[in-house]
């Protein structure tokens, strides 16, 4: 896909994702230094415009987009992907006369943070209910037999890591039976824009604890060449064990009794976001849907007797009355345990939470009778509107899933941006969903909080307890947490991101000073944090009270938005921390508090973003005085970086590309021997010497 069609295409999927990551950010456009007030910066944040937020996702993806681009081209070098895999996977195999002798890695975490989780299933062969499997979209499978008290990666590490969709075989003798789906077509702003290529399904026939390619479902990963390159849902039939898989624009069944895959339905235009979802009875009967990016002839849902042809069309727009699918209208379906005579489908309805509309419709099927009713009026709507929060915001259907308590078919249980739940939907009145997860209210771009630990927005995947209907696990952009009471009035949750390494990391930093084990990192839609069993000796500013960890991958969060550059400074006896979000924004935490150290002359990315979506910046590791900043192709310069504020920066002058990367000579300061090296985008290496007191660059 070329780079106008990747930006066009995905402009609009993540266009509220990043409301909640301006929490926490620096609005100050003043030149004096300034004390940041977290309360203002939380009122503020929401009143970010539509266009603003549509803004931030174009130059997420245009960041991602160009940091793969053949800067000759203006196109990503798909067959060279697909080479710099090979060259991986076969130099993983030999030991390099270049490796120095005895390196090692120790792992950083975070064990106790989590990232981007689309699947939670609960084993059925394990009768005390611990034993889970959960998929990372860009770290693989893992797997816990302990509730969730620690997790093991299963997946190898030399086989595909974006796991979306995971199903067990439900049937007796047959339940070390498993399938995961590779590939998500929608929203993840860590790739190549906007969605990660998948390499069809894996299957395991022990439980989980190790998997092989399934037949018939590879492809090149670098590129769309298949329908198997995105995978939706996959889902195993209870009665014969075919295997069911929703993929870019088809429904495909594995017909165990013939080992080949049959064409159940398919639309006549795939596409990475051709929606389709999959869902089956326990007596057999399957239902499937297709989204508004398919082709108009299968709009909508569908359903078989038993899954093989037969086909039955039983909602589609304008049938029933009042069904009507938005531009993107992703449906996702849920058949309810305690009744299978009943199927939910929720629906992006093409809705703009910011103007005081809900996003999606929800009905329900049933089948007896073939009657639907519409509930979408009891969808949440808290007051007023918040783009991205409130009403019920699903981000054009990237985050979006609907459940039922297993003993209960009319308690409901949906996500989108939050997680919600009504206790009867039959009785339900307007507005009735009650909040339990995601953002901490309506008003607020905050992690839910109440009570217990907080609860990541972006809600995936739902998946109870088989041994209590009133536990429920949840898989959301900030790992996987478990509630163990869903009835009640405040809901609360446990986080069980241990061991379960699923974060995305921008850039990373260490303390320079010997002795120290102080890291940090900036995470793709997890802000900052930091790390190290001397964290505590940072002293406290006022801003970030830091506390010694129990061990090296243990994580605390130091700021939120977007992770972009880290730096850590010995500059100070303060032990200054630099930190920042998404476009330009650049700030230190001592000393005197939080400060907004953005260059004045740097267009700030609120209103004006002449800078790179993930904001780069560069401390000298051996003299932390010395701190450059990078404005698109402007470069900045301080040699007082512990006390630099946005009015005193030098500018450097424009390097004639954007700059994407900076290092410095390393040792003691020398005027004479001393050099400082910019990488530009479009693949220029430049050189400055004496940095520190060149008048320009």
């Amino acid at each position: 896909m070329k780079k106008i069609t990747i930006l066009k295409y995905f402009s609009v999927i993540l266009i509220v994702l990043c409301g909640y990551f301006v929490a926490n950010t620096f609005l100050s456009t003043e030149d004096d230094q300034k004390v940041v007030d977290l309360a203002e910066v939380e009122k503020k944040k929401g009143k970010m415009t539509p266009e603003k937020r549509a803004l931030f996702v174009e130059e997420r993806l245009k960041y991602e987009h160009d940091m793969q681009v053949n800067p000759e081209t203006g196109v990503i070098p798909f067959e060279e992907k697909q080479v710099e895999l090979q060259t991986a996977l076969t130099q993983a195999e030999v030991v390099s006369s270049f490796r120095i002798p005895g390196l090692a890695y120790t792992s950083r975490g975070p064990t106790n943070l989590g990232g981007r989780t689309r699947s939670i299933v609960v084993d059925r062969s394990d009768p005390t209910g611990n034993t889970l499997i959960a998929g990372g979209v860009s770290s693989g499978v893992f797997r816990t037999t302990n509730g969730g008290a620690s997790w093991s990666r299963v997946s190898a590490l030399d086989e595909i890591h974006n796991a979306t969709t995971i199903a067990q075989d439900p049937r007796s003798g047959n339940q070390n039976t498993w399938y995961y789906g590779t590939g998500e077509g929608f929203g993840n702003s860590a790739s190549l824009g906007a969605f990660y290529f998948g390499r069809g399904i894996w299957q395991s026939t022990n439980g989980g604890t190790t998997w092989t390619q399934f037949p018939g479902t590879d492809s090149s990963q670098t590129s769309f060449d298949s329908r198997f390159d995105i995978i939706w849902t996959v889902a195993v039939h209870p009665i014969t064990g075919d295997l069911f898989a929703a993929i870019a624009g088809d429904i495909r069944r594995y017909d165990q009794g013939t080992s080949t895959w049959i064409t159940e339905l398919s639309s006549s235009s795939a596409n990475t976001a051709a929606f389709t979802d999959v869902a089956i009875t326990s007596s057999g009967r399957v239902y499937v849907s297709f989204g508004n990016q398919n082709d108009a002839s299968l709009w909508g849902v569908w359903t078989s007797a038993n899954g093989e042809g037969s086909w039955t069309r039983i909602a589609q727009d304008g049938t029933p009355t009042g069904w009507q699918l938005g531009s993107f209208g992703r449906i996702v379906l849920h058949v309810p345990e305690a009744n299978n005579d009943l199927l939910y489908a929720l629906y992006s309805n093409g809705g703009d939470s910011g103007v005081d509309q809900k996003e999606a419709d929800l009905w329900r099927y049933q089948q007896s009778t073939g009657t639907w009713t519409d509930y979408s009026s009891t969808l949440p709507d808290e007051g007023a509107a918040l783009r991205g929060n409130n009403p019920f915001a699903i981000q054009s259907g990237y985050d979006l899933v609907v459940s039922t308590k297993p003993d209960d078919e009319d308690f409901v249980i949906i996500g989108g941006t939050n997680a919600y739940k009504v206790d009867d939907i039959t009785t339900a009145a307007a507005d009735a969903f009650v909040r339990i997860g995601g953002y901490n209210s309506a008003s607020s771009f905050a992690l839910y909080a109440q009570g217990g630990d907080t609860h990541h927005p972006d809600v995936h995947a739902f998946a109870f307890d088989p041994n209590n209907s009133s536990v429920m696990y949840s898989g959301t952009d900030g790992g996987i947490h478990r509630t163990d009471n869903l009835d009640a009035g405040t809901v609360t949750w446990v986080n069980l991101n241990n061991d379960y390494q699923t974060y995305q990391y921008y850039h990373v930093a260490i303390d320079p000073q010997s002795g120290s084990d102080i890291v940090m990192g900036g995470a793709q839609d997890n802000g900052t944090t930091a790390g190290g069993t001397t964290l505590g000796s940072k002293p406290n500013n006022g801003f970030y009270n830091p506390n010694n960890q129990p061990d090296l991958t243990t994580m605390e969060g130091v700021f939120g938005g977007d992770g972009v550059s880290v730096s850590i400074s010995r500059d100070d006896a303060c032990v200054p921390f630099f930190f920042g979000s998404q476009l330009g924004q650049i700030a230190r935490d001592c000393p005197g508090g939080a400060q907004d150290i953005t260059p004045s002359g740097a267009p700030n990315g609120q209103s004006n973003p002449r800078a790179l979506f993930v904001t780069y910046w560069y401390l000298d590791p051996d003299n932390n005085n010395a701190l450059y900043y990078a404005g698109l192709d402007q470069l900045y310069r301080t040699t007082s970086s512990s006390t630099v504020t946005q009015g005193t920066w030098d500018e450097m002058g424009l390097v004639p590309q954007n700059i994407r990367s900076i290092a410095a000579t390393r040792g003691t300061y020398n005027a004479a021997t001393s050099y400082l090296f910019i990488g530009g985008e479009d693949g220029g290496v430049y050189r400055l010497a004496d940095p520190q007191n060149a008048a320009t660059a």
